[in-house]
């Protein structure tokens, strides 16, 4: 952010001792960050969309499909990109690591192996292979992708993280990060669309703040 109130890693906590002008100057450089890169990204997420379309074989728009219509012509496709893009996502599938637990002596082997089935009884929740073929094959398809880890509380008793594909297009990023994974950015950001009753449900304690909304 252009301004560092709270250092990077500091404990979330924290964020309750600032005061009313402080958040307001955070959400301000969030806002303006978003709003500096937000060009960019939309023409990212626009020649992704066409990607998407080439490889569903929509090669045609609405409009090009028209003109051949009214021309008495049909609009052939060849689809070139499928079979290339599914080539490469059953290798990723093939070839993929299974994560295991290791004990750095003897003495550690019996944690290992717990660690280790707690490792696979996460994948199983998740249904992780699915989620990393997705992963893969929108970052091939749209030249990025995400993954976030989350905690869920509901149906296991003291919550499970969760781990889940997230729409490329809620992302922003610092456009000076120079790292394929970003840890050099110097803010990242994720914009979600929700109704009034999922923030109401999600924040009861802003119900006027949320009832103002336009």
């Amino acid at each position: 952010m252009a301004k560092n109130i709270i250092p990077l890693d500091a404990p979330s906590k924290e964020l309750f001792l600032l005061d009313e002008e402080d958040k307001r100057s955070i959400v301000d450089d969030v806002l303006s960050d978003i709003e500096a890169v937000r060009d960019y990204f939309e023409a990212l997420y626009t020649e992704g969309e066409e990607n998407v379309r080439f490889y569903k074989n929509e090669q045609w728009t609405q409009e090009e499909r028209n003109a051949h219509f009214q021309q008495n012509r049909h609009p052939y496709e060849i689809n070139e990109v499928h079979s290339k893009i599914n080539h490469l996502v059953g290798t990723q599938t093939n070839t993929k690591l299974d994560a295991k637990a290791q004990g750095r002596d003897r003495m550690d082997s019996k944690q290992a192996e717990v660690l280790t089935a707690l490792i696979k009884w996460v994948e199983q929740m998740n249904d992780i292979d699915t989620v990393q073929r997705e992963v893969f094959r929108q970052s091939l398809l749209r030249g990025a992708s995400a993954a976030v880890v989350r905690f869920e509380f509901q149906d296991v008793n003291y919550g499970y993280p969760v781990v889940e594909r997230v729409p490329i297009y809620e992302l922003f990023w610092d456009l000076n990060a120079r790292k394929l994974d970003l840890t050099d950015a110097r803010w990242m950001a994720r914009v979600m669309v929700k109704s009034r009753a999922e923030l109401l449900e999600q924040f009861p304690e802003k119900k006027d703040i949320i009832d103002d909304l336009p």
